[in-house]
């Protein structure tokens, strides 16, 4: 009857840690949304794969990739801003011609799915514009990202996401 007793007394105790341990987790990025921390996840999943350090989000490149959102969705023009304007920070681009719930993760997943016919060498040789998403997503030297996405009148959907420090450097490998 003792044994059972101290069962149910540390089963309690237990779930108590299970719980803080959830709400800490919860705690860690507070100000994100679901789809900015889904992209976050999608981000450092990617790294964790080829032993890459995580990164954090930056609530600077965050305003700053919401900008060039805004910006790019008012004038429907598909294109990355110049590098003087990013301060030296690296960029993602994706498009959707309809609105997505969950368009940050949508297009981190996207640029994921570039490792299927990628082939590890330095940058930024063959397949550079169909893997050069990915690369970005894994550059070692990358400690810093947000993704933003803004909704153009007719419904297209721009996502931008910032890399701090920029990656894809030429004649360097990305991990």
């Amino acid at each position: 009857m003792k044994q059972l007793a101290l069962i149910f007394f540390l089963l309690p105790l237990s779930f108590g840690f299970q719980l803080e341990n959830i709400n800490y987790e919860l705690s860690l990025s507070p100000t994100l949304s679901t789809d900015q921390a889904n992209a976050l996840k999608v981000h450092n999943r990617a790294r964790a794969e080829v032993g890459v350090e995580p990164v954090e989000w930056s609530s600077k490149l965050a305003q700053e990739a919401q900008e060039y959102a805004n910006l790019i969705a008012k004038t429907n023009r598909f294109e990355h801003s110049s590098r003087t304007s990013r301060n030296g920070s690296g960029e993602n681009l994706s498009w959707f011609s309809y609105t997505l719930n969950e368009p940050l993760k949508e297009s981190s997943e996207s640029w994921y799915d570039e490792i299927k016919i990628y082939n590890y060498q330095s940058c930024c040789g063959n397949n550079f514009q169909n893997t050069g998403h990915y690369t970005q997503m894994v550059w070692n030297e990358t400690t810093k990202i947000a993704v933003a996405s803004a909704v153009s009148a007719n419904g297209e959907t721009y996502v931008v996401a910032r890399y701090n420090p920029s990656g894809n450097v030429m004649g360097s490998f990305p991990y």
